[in-house]
């Protein structure tokens, strides 16, 4: 076992406008230079990191990865028709565009 985050791609999430924005803003405000990524994207861009203290496991699926370990063509897996995330080891389900992010934005924090 790592004391290292590995950094393996981005998934779109389905979420609105409205949420991406509000999520991004809060995320962009944490971010920090150095932290415990240290991976490369799909373009070869440094990663940067965002330290949260909200454990979030989103289950996806991919054909393959990079050269840099990031995923090609990664998806959300979903049940029917629901995206899957887990949290604490216990089910979310988030449809698409209606998710209520409150309690997940509460976990959030900077460091």
């Amino acid at each position: 076992s790592s004391d290292y985050l590995v950094y393996c791609g981005k998934v779109g999430t389905g979420f609105n406008n409205s949420e991406v924005k509000r999520i991004f803003g809060m995320l962009q405000e944490a971010e920090v230079d150095t932290g415990l990524v240290t991976a490369k994207d799909s373009k070869g861009k440094a990663i940067r990191f965002t330290p949260v203290d909200l454990p979030l496991e989103v289950t996806v699926k991919f054909q393959e990865t990079t050269k840099y370990g990031v995923f090609r063509i990664p998806s959300m897996v979903k049940e029917n028709g629901v995206n899957q995330i887990h949290y604490d080891s216990n089910t979310i389900k988030a449809k698409p565009g209606q998710t209520d992010l409150k309690t997940l934005l509460e976990g959030l924090s900077r460091k």
